[in-house]
């Protein structure tokens, strides 16, 4: 983990809630954190988790957003689309009945999306450009 992305971790360790976080590093956070639950096992493996306060799904797309990770974040909108639920944050036990049997288009774009993060190895190099761009920003 680079020095930057480290430093906003600290900053979590600090003020121990996500939404605490000054807005680069809440971003860089998110995704970073994403993106090892995802590298880990998958979108079934992220969407088995459960996250600190059940946070919207949409903060995940807010964040791959946020980074310019564009494609990223409208793939994973259309992926929580498929849950035939309001809110598959808020249930856990809803979500795991859905993936033990989820709908082949939702498998597709499953796949199709891990494929498209799967093809990016500069991760790290893309929050880091993203964290040094905000800093400009600041100057």
């Amino acid at each position: 983990m680079s020095d930057n992305i480290h430093a906003c971790f600290d900053v979590l360790d600090k003020v121990k809630q996500v939404e605490l976080l000054d807005h680069p590093c809440r971003a860089v956070v998110i995704v970073y954190t994403a993106w090892g639950i995802i590298g880990n096992g998958g979108f079934q493996y992220f969407f088995e988790s459960n996250f600190e306060g059940d946070p919207p799904f949409d903060m995940f797309t807010q964040a791959f957003r946020t980074v310019g990770l564009e494609e990223i974040a409208l793939r994973f909108s259309e992926l929580v689309a498929f849950f035939p639920f309001s809110d598959p944050h808020e249930s856990s036990q809803k979500r795991q009945e859905f993936l033990e049997c989820q709908p082949p288009a939702f498998t597709a774009a499953m796949t199709k999306l891990e494929d498209l993060i799967y093809g990016h190895d500069d991760i790290e190099e893309i929050l880091n450009s993203f964290l040094q761009g905000e800093q400009g920003d600041k100057e």
